[in-house]
């Protein structure tokens, strides 16, 4: 059995967090409070590991899970309230500042069932608070939690960009969306309905509503090495995003390889577009995902 433990280490220019337990493993960047790693003992990691990802100060990194925050992708993308709030900070990043923001680690506990970390963002430029607890045990858990202590309201748009693996993206499919709306941003952000499982055979980039289940990443029977499919649990979220940038985007991609499109997706737990929030002075918003294997 493996002897619990929290170490510091350091990747390529960036500082993170080492964590071992009896049922895990997990690496955690304190820039972005980034998760790029995470295996349950005995099983294959659960999260997409980039390869050609680069860990260098200020630049965001493409791997595991990123935090969006507090807007989801180009700040003139998101509804009209969310950028009314950030609109005037002298800088605008993709995602957010959270995404390359410093994090510290405030509090930890090592129990029975894995490790939990505390951690939260230093320094915001804007009135919200932002923290994140990670569960590191048989399943990975994420809550980022929001907090208004401000005397107005505050609106915000977010998302957990979480990276999973898979051997062949022809072969895998979602399932859990049949007969939800969504947003095609490759046709101009069209409202459409899915039918169905999703599947995947061209650059795929959709906003969809309205899931009221679990989600599952399934990988087709003929990859043996990936048999293990994913479930997606979350709450305090009536969105997600589901990202492929196919061939032809990906030779464009920093950080990525062009054939990496092959072996990875993006199902992103998030409060994107008309599923913004809205938090009222003194209260508090948690978006929260578990992951887990699927035998």
């Amino acid at each position: 059995m493996k002897q619990p433990s929290i170490q510091c280490i350091q990747i390529g220019d960036l500082p993170a967090l080492q964590i071992n337990n009896q049922l895990a493993s997990a690496v955690v960047l304190l820039q972005g409070g980034q998760l790029i790693q995470f295996q349950a003992h005995g099983e294959a990691p659960l999260l997409w590991e980039n390869p050609d990802a680069q860990f260098q100060r200020g630049k965001a990194v493409r791997t595991g899970i990123p935090i969006c925050w507090p807007w989801f992708g180009d700040l003139n993308c998101n509804p009209q309230t969310v950028q009314n709030e950030f609109q005037k900070l002298p800088t605008q990043p993709a995602h957010g500042f959270a995404r390359t923001g410093t994090w510290g680690l405030y509090d930890y506990n090592m129990h029975e069932a894995g490790t939990t970390l505390r951690l939260r963002l230093l320094d915001t430029p804007c009135p919200l608070h932002l923290s994140l607890e990670v569960e590191i045990g048989e399943k990975l858990s994420l809550r980022l939690i929001t907090h208004n202590p401000s005397q107005n309201s505050v609106h915000f748009s977010q998302a957990l960009h979480s990276y999973f693996p898979t051997q062949n993206i022809s072969e895998t499919s979602i399932h859990g969306l049949d007969n939800c709306e969504y947003l095609d941003a490759m046709d101009g952000w069209q409202k459409k309905y899915q039918t169905g499982p999703i599947s995947f055979s061209e650059e795929t980039d959709r906003v969809y509503f309205g899931s009221e289940g679990d989600l599952k990443i399934m990988r087709g029977n003929r990859q043996k090495g990936e048999s293990q499919n994913t479930l997606i649990e979350s709450s305090g979220s009536a969105s997600c995003v589901v990202w492929n940038p196919w061939k032809e985007k990906a030779a464009r991609l920093s950080q990525f390889s062009p054939e990496a499109y092959q072996s990875m997706l993006c199902v992103e737990t998030a409060n994107a577009a008309s599923d913004s929030i809205k938090l009222a002075k003194g209260a508090t918003h948690t978006l929260s995902l578990s992951l887990s294997r699927l035998s």
